[in-house]
């Protein structure tokens, strides 16, 4: 290894080399040589960036890093404050797949999203706690397709195969029993992007609100219901939505926020006015209830982004 010191206004600029001559590091420092450096930039032979990192005067990580995986070939940007992450995580593969995941403190309760080749989304993971706990997938089929569909109906899953007719897409919502095994729960059917009403497979509730709102405005959030209730029960049900940081065992951590819809109404809207800026998880559950007697609940997890 080959090593050159030079200093620029105060600035001492360490560099190594490999042995073959080819730039291995570079190392920036304030002070003097012999001070904590605040930024290192390291290559492989080839010229290729294999990581930056940046330091607080402590020598911890502080700032936004960059990672070059050649063997898995991705990339990582992460961000840390004080040696802890803290941050959006992107990963991106050299082959056009993506993932992006929330950190506070070095523990993730966010929601992992991930994308194909073609930067289409395919699957969110509900993260509590820094452990995997639910997911959505997202499927789209064409004519011709053979589709799966299971259907959670009072604790029993009825599994359906049939053959598209149509291009649509479904997202199978589904929890974690161990680390390789998710169960389902539940799924939907769309057709233009729109849930198909028609669809007999459906059962679920599908949520909707915006990715990203500005500091001082209201979150507005649609609940609709898909349930395989009959038109009877349909009409005298109602919708108990409790929301509130869960721990990975789906059980509330303090306060909860509970809202209450009237006899037959499955689609409604509410408001969110308490949140940080930045990222926002929520999670919670909702019941679907037959006077007292609970009917079914399905699990709830979104997430938005507050900007100034």
């Amino acid at each position: 290894m080959i090593c050159s010191i030079s200093c620029i206004k105060n600035n001492f600029i360490k560099k190594t080399f490999y042995s073959s001559g080819e730039l291995e590091s570079i190392r920036y420092s304030h002070g003097n040589r012999d001070s904590v450096p605040y930024k290192i930039i390291n290559y492989y032979k080839s010229g290729e960036v294999k990581d930056s990192l940046r330091f607080n005067s402590e020598g911890r990580l502080h700032g936004t890093c960059y990672n070059y995986i050649r063997k898995e070939q991705y990339q990582k940007w992460t961000n840390y404050s004080h040696g802890l992450l803290n941050g959006l995580l992107r990963v991106e593969y050299d082959d056009g797949r993506r993932l992006s995941q929330y950190f506070n403190n070095d523990k993730s309760n966010s929601i992992q999203a991930n994308y194909d080749k073609m930067g289409k989304l395919y699957s969110e993971y509900l993260w509590l706690e820094d452990t995997v706990v639910a997911r959505k997938l997202y499927r789209e089929y064409k004519p011709g397709d053979t589709i799966t569909t299971i259907r959670k109906d009072n604790g029993l899953k009825d599994t359906t195969i049939y053959i598209a007719d149509n291009t649509f897409t479904t997202i199978e919502y589904a929890i974690a029993k161990s680390k390789f095994y998710f169960e389902t729960i539940g799924s939907l059917d769309f057709r233009n992007r729109n849930v198909d009403v028609h669809s007999l497979f459906n059962s679920y509730t599908y949520v909707t609100l915006e990715d990203t709102i500005y500091k001082g405005s209201s979150l507005n959030v649609n609940l609709k219901s898909y349930m395989p209730f009959s038109e009877k029960e349909k009409e005298e049900i109602h919708l108990v939505v409790k929301l509130g940081e869960m721990y990975p065992n789906f059980t509330f951590k303090d306060t909860i926020r509970e809202i209450r819809t009237e006899k037959g109404v499955v689609d409604f809207n509410f408001q969110i006015d308490k949140y940080r800026k930045g990222y926002n998880l929520i999670t919670g559950d909702i019941h679907y209830m037959l006077d007292s007697i609970k009917l079914g609940t399905v699990l709830l997890f979104e997430d938005f982004v507050v900007v100034d």
